[in-house]
């Protein structure tokens, strides 16, 4: 702001009614007549706690191709509130291309191009998939980027070309790239995502599932009934598990409780008032339910159709989830390597592959 803002408007029609103030947490534009100041304009760090206790008419945040789904989830915490109390307060997200971590751009792309109420989503980007593709071609160029002519030229853009790779050129000036890696194995798991699924109100013994991140700050709880599979509850901390556990077998019909005997589940007591079998899934066994929760993406039973409730924490595990080695061959999801806290995923992974592949009787 100080270089580049200040410069500009002083030198400008506008000097006399904007005033600058950069001081330790209070460092912004004014717009100022007398004494009475009309509209501030400030910068701010993009963390949970960003705009706590402020109004915002207009909330900007420039390339969000940088956060990962975590962060994002972050970042909506600390800016989302600070609209509540504006009329017609608005969120304006801006970016070029992302990468495999960019999840909160993923996540804000998918919610856009799948028409999300409240949300306007404009989008310049090449298709890779387009017959005659060619990243270098200048027609391309003008036609998917909006700031020929205006902020930049062809000239400038054929310099980058030829000094860029070609992934990056792409990302950068073109919005192309891998995105299905993002998911490692779940690119496309939200073909199972079903608003009509519910599976507390369907027929039929359910299986639970908790889940706890390495660092214990957050758990999850999921529950499935046949192939229907929900997150029902993700919250910080891990004291409210067993009580969270307890209700719901008190309110519903549980044939038993499932975790990850090797994960950060494996260490949380459980009151022996459960009056439930809990399961402690072996390595091999949370390698299988990943493998089940995989086929059910990409090849789909039709016998045992497999349906996931929406769920915002899930959401962002999916997207931030990544592949790695467990065992002789096996695959699981790195926790440590994800960009975010993916409690909800197994959880909701480990339930949904007990009620399909284990009958009550035989886990345990």
């Amino acid at each position: 702001m100080r270089d580049e803002w200040q410069p500009i408007i002083t030198a400008g029609p506008l000097a006399n009614l904007v005033r600058f103030r950069f001081a330790r947490g209070d460092s912004g534009m004014y717009v100022q007549i007398g004494r009475q100041r009309l509209s501030r304009c400030s910068v701010f760090t993009p963390n949970a706690t960003a705009l706590h206790g402020r109004d915002s008419d207009l909330t900007a945040l420039d390339e969000v191709w940088a956060h990962t789904a975590e962060r994002g989830a972050d970042i909506d915490a600390g800016i989302r509130p600070a609209r509540w109390s504006r009329p017609d307060g608005q969120i304006l997200w801006v970016s070029a291309g992302g990468t495999p971590s960019s999840g909160y751009l993923h996540r804000l792309m998918d919610r856009g191009r799948s028409g999300a109420p409240g949300m306007a989503y404009f989008e310049w980007s090449a298709d890779p998939d387009a017959p005659g593709y060619d990243p270098y071609s200048e027609d391309l160029w003008r036609a998917v980027h909006p700031g020929i002519g205006r902020t930049v030229s062809v000239d400038q853009i054929r310099a980058d070309a030829t000094a860029m790779t070609r992934a990056e050129f792409e990302r950068a000036m073109l919005c192309v790239w891998p995105r299905d890696v993002a998911t490692g194995l779940l690119a496309g798991w939200d073909t199972l995502v079903d608003p009509e699924c519910d599976p507390l109100t369907a027929t039929g013994p359910g299986v639970l599932a908790f889940d706890v991140n390495p660092e214990r700050t957050a758990a999850a709880v999921a529950v499935a009934v046949g192939g229907q599979c929900e997150v029902v509850d993700h919250r910080p901390g891990t004291r409210w598990v067993p009580e969270r556990l307890a209700e719901l077998v008190d309110r519903h019909r549980v044939a038993l409780v499932v975790r990850d005997a090797r994960g950060p589940a494996g260490a949380t007591t459980l009151p022996d008032t459960l009056a439930l079998p809990v399961v402690d899934a072996t390595g091999a066994q949370v390698a299988q339910a990943c493998a089940w929760l995989t086929d059910a993406i990409a090849d789909p039973d039709p016998g045992w159709p497999v349906t996931l409730r929406p769920n915002p924490a899930l959401s962002i595990a999916c997207a931030g989830a990544r592949p790695g080695p467990r065992g002789d061959g096996q695959v699981v999801w790195l926790r440590r390597a994800a960009d975010a806290d993916l409690s909800p995923l197994y959880a909701v992974t480990l339930a949904g592959w007990a009620a399909a592949t284990q009958p009550v009787g035989a886990i345990y």
